[in-house]
C-alpha cells in the first residue's frame, strides 16, 4: 500500500481517507509480521537445579521400568522427593520476590493489577448472567443484552444534563469572549507544528493496554517504522490545521466491569470502560503536553489544583 506524500490534504474528506490508509496499512503490517502462535502459559519457570532434577527423575523412572530392580525403584522415589522439595523452594522464592515488589514507596494501579494477575496466572474472565433486567424489560440473547445496556447508558450515564450552575455560566461566558477575541484579533498566535521527534517520544511512552475499535495494539505502534512516523506527523499537523477529528477516532469499544457486591442482572451494577483508538489518543497526549507546558509557563493553574498534574497528589495539598 502506497500513499503519495506530495499529495495535498485539501478537505476533511482527504483527512478521513488518510486516516483510513494509515490504520489499514498498520493492520496489514501487523498481520504479516506477527506470527499466529499461541504462547504456552506456565505458572513459573523452574530453576536450573529443578530442571536437572527433572531430567534425573525421568532417567531414574525409565531405568526402573526397564530393570524392575528395587535399588532403581528406591533411586526413582528418592529423585521424586528431591524434585518436589526443589519445586517447593522455587514457588516460595517466587512468592517472596512478588511480596518484595509490593514493598515500594509508590505503586501505580497497573502495577497493582499486574501483581494480582500473577497470583491468578491469568486475567480474570468476567461472566454475565443469562438474564438482564432494566425498567421492566428482560433481555436474554446477547444482542438484547447489549441493546439494554445501550439504553441504560444513554438515559443514565451519557445524558446531557443542563449546565445551570453559576460556574457553568461563568465558563460559557469566558469561552465566548475567547472565541470572539480569536476571530477579531489579526495577530494570531502561531501554533508550532508537530515534529517527528515529538511523535517518536510519545510513541515510546505508550502503555501496553487493550486495543480500541481499530485493533491496533500499542506494541505495534512502539515498533514503529520511519515511514509510519512521517505519516503520523503529517496527519496530526493537518488535523490541527483543519480543527477536525476523524470519525473513526470518535468511536469506542466499551467493556463492562461489575462493581463489587452488586447484582449482576442490573445494568447499574456495571462500570463502563471506553477503549479508544490509540492513533487518536497519541495526538491527544501531544496536545495535552503542549497545553500543560503553556499553562505552567503562564502560571494559570491554581496551587490547590492537584488532579492530573505530575508531582502533585492529594496529601501534598495544604
Amino acid at each position: 500500500m502506497q500513499w503519495n506524500m506530495d499529495r495535498r490534504l485539501n478537505s476533511t474528506l482527504h483527512l478521513e481517507e488518510y486516516t483510513k490508509f494509515i490504520t489499514k496499512s498498520t493492520l496489514v503490517a501487523t498481520q504479516e509480521d506477527i506470527p499466529r502462535i499461541k504462547q504456552r502459559i506456565t505458572s513459573y519457570s523452574p530453576s536450573e537445579v529443578s530442571k536437572n532434577l527433572i531430567q534425573l527423575k525421568h532417567q531414574a523412572c525409565r531405568r526402573w521400568r526397564k530393570t524392575r530392580d528395587d535399588v532403581d525403584k528406591h533411586q526413582y522415589y528418592k529423585s521424586k522427593v528431591l524434585l518436589t522439595n526443589s519445586l517447593g523452594n522455587d514457588r516460595r522464592n517466587k512468592f517472596n520476590k512478588l511480596m518484595s515488589s509490593l514493598c515500594q514507596k509508590k505503586m501505580y494501579p497497573d502495577a497493582v493489577w499486574r501483581t494480582v494477575r500473577k497470583f491468578h496466572n491469568k486475567r480474570i474472565k468476567q461472566t454475565y448472567p443469562n438474564v438482564m433486567k432494566y425498567n421492566n424489560t428482560t433481555a436474554k440473547p446477547d444482542k438484547e443484552k447489549a441493546d439494554l445496556f445501550a439504553v441504560y447508558f444513554q438515559n443514565k450515564v451519557y445524558f446531557e444534563a443542563p449546565d445551570s450552575l453559576p460556574f457553568h455560566d461563568q465558563v460559557t461566558r469566558r469561552t465566548a469572549c475567547v472565541r470572539k477575541e480569536m476571530t477579531t484579533n489579526s495577530n494570531k498566535t502561531k501554533w508550532t507544528q508537530i515534529n517527528v521527534k515529538e511523535v517518536k517520544y510519545r510513541l515510546k511512552q505508550l502503555r501496553n493496554s487493550a486495543t480500541g475499535p481499530d485493533n491496533i495494539h500499542n506494541r505495534c505502534l512502539k515498533n514503529y517504522s520511519k515511514l509510519l512516523v512521517q505519516h503520523l506527523t503529517t496527519l496530526y499537523n493537518e488535523i490541527l490545521n483543519y480543527g477536525y477529528i476523524p470519525d473513526a477516532w470518535k468511536q469506542a469499544k466499551i467493556i463492562l466491569l461489575l462493581k463489587p457486591t452488586k447484582d449482576k442482572q442490573q445494568p447499574s451494577s456495571y462500570r463502563p470502560i471506553s477503549l479508544l483508538n490509540y492513533l487518536g489518543k497519541l495526538l491527544e497526549k501531544i496536545v495535552r503536553q503542549r497545553l500543560m507546558s503553556e499553562l505552567n509557563r503562564r502560571n494559570i493553574l491554581p496551587e490547590h489544583q492537584a488532579g492530573f498534574r505530575p508531582g502533585k497528589v492529594q496529601y501534598t495539598i495544604s
